[in-house]
């Protein structure tokens, strides 16, 4: 498990399993432990069959300030297959063999939420488990279990930009004193290697039971980070799993039904090249809200005009253009304004479609909001992507919105 901080500062039993012998003898808190394991166990088991949207918003708290301000909102499938989490922009179709850190590309990212923390505690060797005390948690009675985790026998793994850590852990969980399931998990980051400028890393995770794949499962509904660096910085990463489903290999996953929809045709498309340097004036054909709208959503535009070569129409007038939101990050100084960026992944049309990227060139302006397009901010990290100043502390991009983009010769 990883909690990765990329480029900024700082990236993220003992019983036995036969209960028959002598069970009247352990105190029920042992009991209930040892029910737990194999209840936990069963689960993780299962947990290749599920996937679920994981929305996550960023803020950032300067030690001079000490008020958090919000960075921006990511949003991505996460599955966990072989033992490990995976990740995909939503609507991909697809999970990718990269860590969460590689796909989002900036900011502080930590994965681990979903099933990695709880597999750590529950299904290795190496965690010293002891009962606590009954508490009230989430409304429900509950009994606290305090573990440490030394280093040698944790997975997790602090990153800052390229230096990675193998670090402890030290925490506790709360399971319902009645049903078992488990409700709450809180862990603190122990023995920080020194090279990582991490002072300090907090996670803590709710849980609830949800129906998914005809199955009652308690999964994680939400989670939080906090990382404080050497700096005197404060990371904080507020996370929310929602529309859990059970997952099938071939199935196509998507948080957005249009985009699944549109994802399935194209597997019935004719791939096509489309060359550099076509100029696309575009119309947005789905709103952006600020307020609801966050990076990897997906992006939709209709083509104004026909595009055309020396041998005709090429591309003509209507042709969808779809995309993704790669910036979605909140300013307040020196006055609040938004960064906004936006990439072109491909265009589909009359059974063709043809994977694209471009360069933004010219925009419309927004009605009561003061926006430019920032040229060179990210483009050498971000090729591709086109990025808007939108002053003010909300804005809404409507389907008269209307871009001009040109096609360029570059691989993802």
């Amino acid at each position: 498990m990883h909690t990765g901080f990329v480029p900024i500062a700082a990236a993220l039993l003992l019983l036995t399993s036969s209960l028959g012998l002598g069970q009247a003898d352990l105190p029920p808190e042992a009991v209930r432990l040892a029910a737990v394991k194999q209840k936990m166990a069963a689960f993780l088991a299962r947990v290749p069959d599920y996937t679920c949207v994981e929305t996550i918003d960023r803020s950032v708290e300067k030690s001079a300030s000490g008020r958090a301000t919000s960075m921006d909102r990511l949003r991505v499938d996460i599955a966990y297959i072989d033992n490990k989490e995976v990740y995909s922009w939503p609507g991909a179709g697809s999970f990718e063999e990269k860590r969460l850190a590689e796909l989002v590309g900036n900011g502080m990212v930590s994965d681990g939420d979903f099933a990695l923390h709880t597999g750590n505690i529950f299904t290795r060797d190496g965690a010293q488990i002891t009962f606590a005390r009954d508490e009230v948690v989430l409304g429900r009675k509950a009994a606290r279990y305090d573990f440490i985790i030394p280093s040698l026998s944790s997975a997790w793994i602090l990153r800052s930009s390229a230096v990675t850590g193998g670090v402890g852990s030290r925490g506790s969980f709360w399971i319902d004193a009645d049903r078992l399931d488990l409700l709450r998990l809180e862990l603190d980051a122990q023995g920080i290697p020194a090279g990582l400028a991490i002072g300090a890393v907090h996670v803590s995770v709710d849980y609830a039971k949800v129906r998914v794949g005809g199955a009652d499962v308690s999964i994680p509904q939400s989670a939080e980070t906090v990382l404080d660096d050497t700096n005197g910085t404060r990371f904080l990463n507020h996370v929310d799993f929602t529309g859990c489903r059970e997952y099938h290999v071939q199935s196509s996953i998507s948080f957005d039904t249009e985009s699944n929809n549109a994802e399935a045709r194209s597997r019935t498309l004719q791939n096509m090249a489309v060359p550099s340097k076509l100029l696309l004036l575009l119309q947005l054909d789905n709103p952006i809200d600020s307020a609801t709208a966050a990076q990897g959503d997906l992006v939709r535009a209709k083509l104004e005009r026909d595009v055309r070569t020396d041998d005709g129409v090429l591309i003509p007038r209507g042709a969808l253009v779809t995309g993704r939101i790669r910036r979605m990050e909140k300013f307040d100084q020196p006055h609040p304004h938004w960064v906004f960026g936006v990439e072109l992944t491909a265009i589909d049309f009359d059974s063709k479609i043809g994977e694209i990227a471009g360069t933004l060139e010219h925009i419309d302006p927004i009605h009561g909001s003061d926006v430019r397009l920032i040229s060179n901010l990210g483009a050498e990290a971000m090729p591709g992507v086109g990025i808007l100043r939108i002053n003010g502390d909300r804005f809404l991009l409507d389907r008269t919105f209307h871009m001009q983009w040109r096609t360029i010769d570059w691989k993802r």
